[in-house]
């Protein structure tokens, strides 16, 4: 009788450790994960002049901020909004984009 109640007890002392690491392994996780989402939409402008193929995700094509010269009619991109929080993180998210997928971005935002 005295052996099963020790049995018992150490069996629901495991597990309630058991419970315990998982709820730490999971808020640690939780945490870790909301780390990375601390990046703000920012808006970029077009400065560059050229249509040639992989200009439109050239880093040194793009400023900060907004532009006047912004329209619905031409071939290259005015302004995206992304999040990117500046040009090095923009550098990252337009790499490997040809510019079809930059003129996605933004389709009503375009200049001459």
């Amino acid at each position: 009788m005295k052996n099963t109640f020790a049995v018992k007890t150490s069996l629901f002392t495991l597990i309630l450790a058991l419970i315990a690491i998982g709820t730490f392994a999971f808020t640690a996780v939780m945490n870790k994960q909301s780390v990375g989402t601390n990046k703000l939409q920012n808006t970029f402008h077009f400065v560059g002049d050229s249509e040639d193929p992989g200009q439109f995700s050239e880093i040194d094509n793009w400023r900060e901020g907004t532009s006047n010269a912004c329209g619905t009619v031409g071939q290259k991109p005015c302004e995206i909004t992304v999040e990117a929080n500046n040009l090095d993180e923009l550098a990252t998210y337009l790499s490997g984009m040809d510019n079809e997928a930059v003129l996605d971005i933004n389709p009503s935002s375009k200049r001459p």
